[in-house]
């Protein structure tokens, strides 16, 4: 089947490819025309470019594949047999980009062919470069944004029509976020540069369409497993238009969702979204963790996509934890998850946040914080603290009379610049009484408000609940890390396995979101782990040190009774009002 599209950006209708008639003719715009070609045999991708009609005397010309998931690490290897007519060479300032040196007497025809290899899941290259084209012997995914070369004249994007054909074997099912599934080839065509969406190839497990309010979905799945594709279709038909409505920017292209067991979590691009495939029972829903994923995927095409963050990630904290509370909000608002999975998910991000070391040091609005380091401190803060801040600035502004936080969405979006900045944030929430929260909470070093009573004056009541706990027959000197074993239950899970007395513990993992409290009655001394682990987890990682060596500890924890935390659920009706935004009262 062949799929012929016209792409535009956020913001954008389609483009027409034929000018308006004029008295003066136009010079004829080039053309950029790209074969990839998908090779399970060989586990590559083959690709191929040819441009026509570009004008030598417009300024120098550059081959250009963005480094996005930091492919120039990987070394020449990500670009076999690259072939350029005329010559082209890197560029040894940046890796990515390829002068091309035209002859004298140039035609204005380009031609360059490459093979990018795709990574094997469980590789070295795809644990360390997650968003490399990769495959596991069967599928493969990967991205536009560092697949295709572009062209660039005078410092800019070629403005040019770009034409991609995709082919693979016969059978073979191809999804893009530029158009949609099809079978054995595709084909797409638009007057933009090369932006980033999805690739896939495989075989369809899965697809799921409707065209709502002018709003067409497609849901495809890739991989085994029961077909999932309707339960997303619902969950993503539920949460747009509610999107939409409340931050008075509808969507305005197909909402492409595509599933792969490929790619664990999550990525939201310029036209469609690649989302881990669900672990789930053939007769049932999704799991309340995916809706989750999927719903702050879904939003970031308004944060992030609408609203552009900055290049330095300098915006981390709003751009992807006020996504996270927005998502969990609304999928509260939209009765897909209750109130109280809600209230969990909020604590959960408010505990991990309070456990951070960056907390309290590390200041939201300062433009030079390192949020991404690799799961530490700051992206923990960033990630989870963003998420409770985002709820305390909601509670504040509903005590103030204001309709709710999307309005802070809503007006960034009425603005004439949407690109996000600390300065576009700051002025919305001093001219919406939040003046005093920003300097207190975003100007300076984390420390957010209470948690407790910011639930219970938005409807939620605490209670108790009794958890488990993860025992792993410890005794250690000290209660933090780092910390020296010097007991071990002859019998537990850590002396069958090998943990000796004297190994000194530098990290755990996985690591509980929200740590639940030890009884009174638990009275074993090895009390080592014990609210540490997730529950959930068949293996708790130690990594020690031991004679002078670095070792990593695998323990099946042995799952105990006598933990205990603090949970909230809905007073009777008490959260309604709460789950509910009027964009009308915000102006608009």
């Amino acid at each position: 089947m062949l799929v012929l599209a016209a792409c535009a950006g956020h913001g954008t209708g389609p483009v027409a490819l034929v000018g308006a008639t004029s008295t003066t003719p136009s010079p004829p715009v080039p053309a950029v025309q790209y074969e990839l070609t998908h090779d399970p045999a060989a586990a590559c991708w083959r690709a191929r470019l040819r441009a026509t009609g570009i004008d030598a005397a417009a300024g120098d010309l550059r081959l250009v594949l963005e480094d996005w998931g930091e492919w120039t690490e990987v070394g020449a290897t990500y670009l076999g047999a690259l072939e350029v007519r005329p010559p082209a060479k890197s560029d040894p300032r940046s890796r990515s980009r390829f002068p091309v040196a035209p002859p004298p007497d140039w035609d204005g025809t380009l031609e360059a062919s490459y093979v990018i290899p795709l990574a094997r899941v469980g590789s070295r290259t795809r644990q360390s470069h997650g968003l490399l084209p990769k495959h596991d012997g069967g599928e493969a995914a990967g991205f536009s944004i560092n697949t295709f070369f572009d062209l660039f004249q005078g410092g800019k994007p070629l403005d040019a029509v770009r034409t991609i054909r995709f082919a693979g074997p016969p059978d073979a099912t191809i999804a893009t976020g530029w158009g949609g599934v099809s079978t054995g080839s595709q084909e797409v065509r638009f007057r933009h540069p090369i932006d980033n969406v999805p690739l896939l190839f495989g075989r369809s497990a899965g697809l799921s369409t409707a065209e709502v309010d002018g709003c067409r979905y497609e849901i495809a799945q890739f991989g085994a497993g029961p077909d999932a594709t309707p339960h997303v279709l619902r969950v993503a038909r539920s949460l747009v238009p509610l999107y939409g409505r409340h931050s008075g920017r509808p969507h305005d292209e197909p909402v492409r969702v595509l599933l792969t067991p490929l790619s664990p979590g999550g990525t939201n691009t310029d036209h469609g979204c690649v989302v881990g495939l669900p672990d789930r029972e053939s007769d049932g829903g999704l799991p309340p963790e995916f809706v989750r994923l999927l719903a702050h995927e879904l939003f970031h095409d308004w944060l992030g996509g609408y609203l552009d963050p900055p290049d330095d990630e300098s915006l981390v904290w709003f751009h992807e934890g006020f996504t996270e509370y927005l998502a969990l909000w609304h999928v509260a608002a939209a009765g897909l998850l209750g109130p109280d999975w809600f209230a969990e998910r909020v604590v959960g991000a408010d505990a991990a946040a309070r456990g951070s070391e960056a907390f309290g040091r590390v200041t939201f609005a300062d433009p030079k914080v390192r949020w991404r380091d690799g799961n530490g401190p700051n992206e923990t803060l960033g990630y989870q603290g963003g998420t409770t801040l985002a709820f305390f600035a909601d509670v504040e502004l509903r005590r103030r009379g204001r309709p709710g936080l999307m309005g802070l969405v809503a007006g960034l979006l009425r603005g004439e610049d949407r690109r996000l900045t600390i300065d576009g944030i700051r002025e919305w929430m001093e001219s919406n009484g939040l003046a005093g929260f920003y300097a207190d909470h975003v100007a300076r070093p984390a420390a957010l408000p209470e948690l407790d009573s910011a639930l219970r004056e938005v409807g939620f009541e605490s209670f108790g609940r009794e958890a488990s706990l993860t025992y792993l027959g410890i005794q250690a000197e000290g209660e933090d890390l780092p910390c020296r074993i010097v007991a071990l239950d002859p019998e537990g899970p850590a002396a069958r396995v090998g943990a000796r007395i004297g190994d000194r513990v530098l990290a755990c993992s996985p690591s509980r979101m929200n740590p639940p409290g030890i009884g009174d009655d638990v009275a074993t001394p090895y009390r080592f782990g014990l609210n540490t682990f997730a529950s959930g987890a068949e293996i708790a990682n130690l990594e020690v040190t031991r004679d002078g060596k670095d070792l990593t500890i695998g323990i099946q924890p042995r799952l105990i009774p006598g933990g205990f935390r603090v949970a909230y659920r809905a007073r009777d009706g008490a959260t309604e009002r709460f789950f509910r935004y009027d964009p009308q009262q915000d102006g608009r």
